[in-house]
């Protein structure tokens, strides 16, 4: 009886470390559709594309990109988008900003709701350098901006 558990533990940890086996072996092995050189490549950019979101450097980009409001055409997209493309040239990344010329609705309706809401903030008691108040402020200022 003994024995046949000996057995059975053997077998079970011979399949269970096959996979591991196999991957060792299937980086080694070119990609599909790939030469050998440009498979090592491709696995040279992976590495280097998967070390660079770590969680300190994203929490740091949302708050970079999200300090001020950033509607569309607005001084502050710009800033976020070459800001965007100098971290990209960083990464490696060949990056260029292309502009294009959209039609962004601005309507009556949309600029009385700013109004509005505007009345209501400045009807509200903030305290001094509350970071909430400011930054609805700069988000009226955008808006009646467009």
């Amino acid at each position: 009886m003994n024995r046949r558990i000996a057995i059975a533990i053997l077998v079970f940890a011979g399949l269970s470390l096959a996979p591991v086996c196999s991957h060792v072996i299937a980086d080694e092995q070119p990609l599909l559709g790939y030469s050998a050189e440009s498979s090592r490549v491709e696995r040279q950019w992976e590495e280097k594309m998967r070390a660079i979101p770590s969680p300190e450097n994203l929490r740091a980009y949302m708050q970079r990109l999200a300090a001020h409001p950033h509607n569309v055409g607005t001084t502050y997209d710009k800033e976020n988008a070459e800001w965007i493309a100098a971290k990209f040239k960083e990464f490696g990344l060949d990056t260029q900003i292309e502009q294009f010329d959209v039609l962004f609705p601005t309507a009556a309706r949309a600029r009385r709701r700013v109004a509005r809401r505007r009345s209501e903030v400045r009807g509200q008691a903030a305290g001094a350098g509350d970071p909430a108040r400011s930054h609805i402020d700069a988000a009226v200022r955008a808006a009646s901006d467009l």
